[in-house]
């Protein structure tokens, strides 16, 4: 794997989160609700002139944020148009494996994710739509489960030009406790100032985009 630095001093953002010992999705879903859009960063250009370590990985190369361990091997496009009305923008879906580690269930936040082309001043952050057999928005990871499927999906605009590739970016994920006590149960994932970045190989879809 290769680092590719960023040169600026912009901060990512300000990851905190109030105290408590309250479970840890309860509370990590506060910290989600406070954290900054690594789409729209990086859509808007940001995170090609930042000091974030930004690590490549290749298509196929297994890599760890926090409890997920992920894969990631190519991704399909389709066009989003009413019949024969103007194209309303696109969809694209991720394909890879993934799993977590940890004892607990857990969701691969979309804030933490974000699919477009570097420095194109188009991405979005992506949303995670089947995890094993579940096809669900937001579907979760269990645990002791083996490598499964994973499919991550995003809406791109109209102006989209797409090629032959895509670029994903997943936040470096690192455990933080935000007990007085230091009780497991108030574990929380925050992003580093580290994110992986695969480009993937990127085919047209056939027929109408899935839902």
């Amino acid at each position: 794997m290769t680092a590719r630095i960023w040169l600026d001093d912009q901060p990512l953002g300000d990851w905190t989160a109030p105290r408590s010992t309250r479970p840890v999705w309860v509370v990590l879903a506060v910290v989600v609700a406070l954290t900054v859009v690594l789409g729209g960063l990086w859509a808007a250009g940001g995170l090609d002139e930042r000091t974030d370590d930004v690590i490549t990985v290749q298509p196929g190369e297994t890599f760890e944020t926090g409890p997920f361990q992920l894969v990631f091997t190519d991704a399909q496009i389709w066009e989003r148009r009413y019949r024969d009305g103007p194209r309303e923008g696109w969809r694209i879906r991720v394909y890879g494996l993934g799993r977590t580690t940890a004892d607990r269930s857990g969701q691969l936040s979309s804030r933490w994710t974000a699919i477009g082309v570097d420095g194109s001043g188009f991405a979005e952050n992506a949303t995670v739509s089947l995890v094993g057999q579940i096809r669900a928005y937001g579907a979760q990871f269990q645990p002791g489960m083996p490598m499964v499927p994973v499919e991550l999906q995003v809406e791109l605009p109209p102006e989209f030009a797409p090629s032959d590739f895509i670029d994903l970016r997943i936040a470096w994920l690192e455990t933080e406790n935000r007990s007085n006590t230091g009780h497991p149960e108030a574990d929380v994932l925050v992003p580093s100032r580290h994110s992986y970045q695969v480009r993937l190989p990127m085919v047209q879809g056939l027929g109408d985009p899935p839902r």
